[in-house]
């Protein structure tokens, strides 16, 4: 009796801890990275997200991007606003037609967008080496499946607002929806970036890729999981108590 008590506690137990890791993400727990302009070519330490807007098309060749010593993120729509998900995973460097290549490219999915992350590796002793780095690094090893939330960002009119950011992972529809009432007016594009200008510093902190890629769940899956979690520990508060009354 003593056995089933305890594996009852132990089911509701990890039954619990698993609906608090379904649970949708506070932003400050999440990476994020930055984003400098919206359907412009690439330059230094650019964090640019591409749609439909940059050419009239869903496909973006490498010469017209510049998709030159970047990480690529290739994401489309998912059901909740401002949430995406990778078709697939991180692409890297393109060839761009010179020296005989083939000029490779990119198709962006309906109502989805490319983000494109560049290293500006000229001065290792900037803050543009080292942040550019850190933000490309973030998108590096992203899976297909993964999701990421959009605020400050019109993929469907093209535009983005002045603190527009990429968070790696999926945000709490009161994350999302409180930074994008917080976000400045809307405009096209940021201007381009100087060749010596600074890259923006990422606004959150990197996690570990595994809290990134956690699974989600939907609301009737978190009900069930709350159902089964309360009868576990009912039982296991019934067991107890039976007990008690046993060996008095």
């Amino acid at each position: 009796m003593k056995a089933l008590k305890i594996f009852s506690l132990l089911i509701a137990v990890v039954l619990l801890a698993t609906m608090a890791l379904s649970f949708p993400t506070a932003a400050e727990d999440l990476p994020s990275v930055y984003v400098t302009k919206i359907n412009q070519r690439i330059d230094y330490g650019d964090g640019i997200v591409f749609t439909k807007h940059f050419n009239n098309s869903n496909t973006i060749k490498s010469s017209e991007g510049n998709f030159r010593w970047t990480k690529q993120i290739v994401c489309k729509p998912t059901d909740k606003p401002n949430v995406y998900e990778l078709v697939s995973d991180t692409v890297g460097n393109l060839m761009n037609g010179t020296n005989g290549t083939a000029d490779e490219s990119l198709t962006i999915p309906e109502g989805g967008f490319i983000y494109a992350a560049h290293f500006d590796d000229r001065d290792p002793n900037s803050d543009a080496f080292h942040n550019s780095k850190d933000n490309r690094n973030k998108i590096a090893n992203l899976k297909a499946g993964q999701k990421v939330t959009v605020v400050g960002i019109d993929v469907a009119n093209g535009t983005i607002q002045a603190d527009a950011v990429i968070y790696i992972g999926e945000l709490s529809d009161e994350s999302s929806s409180s930074s994008s009432e917080a976000s400045a007016p809307s405009s096209s594009s940021s201007a381009p970036a100087s060749s010596s200008s600074t890259a923006p510093s990422s606004t959150s902190s990197a996690a570990s890729s595994a809290s990134s890629n956690q699974p989600q769940t939907g609301d009737d899956g978190i009900a069930w999981l709350a159902a089964a979690a309360l009868i576990s520990l009912a039982g296991a508060s019934a067991l107890s108590l039976r007990t008690r009354r046993r060996t008095r």
